[in-house]
């Protein structure tokens, strides 16, 4: 089977979509061009686990305030100025 040339507008869908996007792309491009589908399928996985770890590690940055305390009162502007 002879790879034939398919467009690189097939990226935007893992790009977009992440790992549904590249799914849809392996189905329409499987058989056109195999090289290309299984790119578009890794790009798709790998946007969706870095999204994942920068998420995971966005949410173990944020503090964790008391049960009855605001988060907005750990950190006040007014606190520095009062000696």
């Amino acid at each position: 089977m002879t790879e034939s040339k398919v467009s690189k507008a097939y990226y935007l869908l893992p790009i977009f979509l992440s790992f549904i996007g590249g799914l849809i792309m392996y189905f329409i491009v499987k058989d056109r061009n195999k090289a290309m589908a299984r790119n578009g399928l890794l790009l798709g996985l790998s946007i969706t686990v870095a999204t994942f770890v920068i998420g995971y590690l966005a949410a173990a940055m944020m503090p964790i305030s008391a049960p009855n305390e605001s988060p907005l009162s750990l950190v006040s502007p007014f606190s520095l100025l009062q000696g």
